[in-house]
């Protein structure tokens, strides 16, 4: 129960509960989030545990940072008497609106598909935190998809040849860019 009711604290502290149920909120799905991602301990039913453990993901927004995160995480844990361990993290990352690149990917955007692309805050977790880290600008972009990491998770076949033309006239502009 420890274990249970320091994943609580810190589902209280980062998660906004008026957002836990939707996609979207009104600032653009940009929210701290927190969720129970597996829980284990015990040994046999009708024994009370004399371990138990649960692995939580925590999604965090400006201005938190990974160093400050994990230490509200640690202080919760040891509220209950339990001990917290960083398994795998990373920073925010961040693309500028003014960036280069990002301006030659949204033209070509542009002229494949007739529609100059928004831009859009999310908050969650990709592989971009490992290239930006380095400074290494990251464009997070999909087909027109939906359901991600659902039974209902689906994409439109025809943005799918839309956006293999967008990669593939990206690749051909920066390939050819003088150095």
């Amino acid at each position: 129960m420890k274990v249970v009711k320091a994943f609580q604290a810190a589902e209280a502290e980062f998660s906004v509960p008026e957002c836990r149920d939707s996609i979207k909120d009104e600032n653009g799905h940009w929210h701290s989030t927190c969720v129970f991602g597996k829980i284990s301990g015990g040994t046999a039913v009708n024994t009370v545990p004399v371990f138990a453990e649960c692995e939580m993901g925590v999604r965090f927004v400006e201005p938190a940072s990974l160093e400050d995160v994990f230490s509200r995480v640690k202080t919760l844990a040891e509220k209950e008497g339990c001990r917290a361990e960083l398994l795998a993290g990373g920073e925010m990352r961040i693309t500028e609106e003014d960036n280069e690149i990002l301006a030659a990917y949204r033209d070509i955007v542009k002229k494949e598909t007739g529609t100059f692309p928004r831009l859009q805050r999310t908050h969650g977790a990709d592989d971009g935190r490992f290239f930006s880290q380095y400074g290494i600008p990251v464009i997070m972009s999909r087909p027109s998809s939906g359901g991600q990491h659902s039974d209902n998770e689906w994409v439109d076949l025809s943005s799918l040849n839309d956006f293999y033309n967008i990669c593939r006239e990206f690749v051909r502009f920066f390939g050819t860019k003088e150095k």
